[in-house]
């Protein structure tokens, strides 16, 4: 394995998120309930992709301990936007969902987003045709992993 590929990935992947992040989220510009990036935010935008996941998935997805995933949950729980059921058939085991304000406050915030993208996009002159290029070879990329580490 060519260890020097590794490390050329490594650093366009941090340079491609500082990127992404700063300029095109504007993150420096944004309160943490509009971000994307704070944590209850990624927990509320994966539980409304997986629909009911369970709690340990969102760790290893986010790349965060049990006690933060609990302490976020929590958290998510009392704010009403996320519902804990319990597995029928494993007693220890939770499933999580998004309620119907959990849903609202993701849909709220995926609009915003793609707003604000949208006007850093039009102000630096890019076309809808760079974004789907960009688009296409993100998809790529995700597919490339999907197929060696699923």
């Amino acid at each position: 394995m060519d260890r020097e590929i590794i490390e050329k990935i490594f650093a366009k992947h941090i340079e491609h998120d500082m990127f992404f992040d700063k300029k095109m989220l504007n993150v420096d510009n944004t309160s943490q309930e509009e971000s994307l990036n704070t944590i209850p935010n990624k927990t509320i935008r994966i539980i409304f992709l997986e629909k009911e996941i369970n709690p340990s998935k969102i760790g290893k997805i986010i790349g965060i301990g049990k006690s933060t995933v609990t302490a976020t949950i929590d958290s998510l729980e009392e704010k009403g936007m996320v519902l804990r059921k319990n597995d029928p058939n494993d007693k220890r085991r939770q499933w999580i969902s998004l309620t119907e304000k959990g849903e609202r406050y993701h849909d709220k915030l995926i609009k915003n987003l793609t707003e604000r993208v949208a006007k850093v996009s039009e102000k630096h002159g890019m076309k809808t045709e760079d974004l789907e290029e960009y688009y296409v070879h993100l998809t790529k990329m995700v597919d490339i992993l999907d197929k060696f580490l699923r």
